[in-house]
């Protein structure tokens, strides 16, 4: 983050300005807080549904093989002499 300054000038209404610049630098700080909290969650929800995913293919595969199926060019075939 870099530093940003900018003149408002002075007396009344150059005080009312740098409030005003304040609060909308303010509500930008915390809408860019509740977006990296929301990507965060999502992050979090996608690794668990993606671990979740491996872990289930991995036992239809070992089911599948426990039945006499073997995988033929990504299909899942009956072995003939099984």
């Amino acid at each position: 983050m870099h530093v940003r300054s900018i003149y408002f000038g002075r007396g009344e209404m150059a005080h009312s300005f740098a409030e005003t610049a304040a609060e909308v630098w303010e509500e930008e700080n915390q809408l860019r807080a509740s977006k990296r909290a929301r990507i965060d969650a999502e992050t979090a929800v996608d690794r668990v549904l993606t671990d979740s995913e491996h872990k289930l293919m991995a036992l239809v595969n070992d089911a599948l093989c426990a039945a006499g199926y073997h995988k033929h060019k990504g299909q899942w075939r009956k072995k003939r002499n099984g």
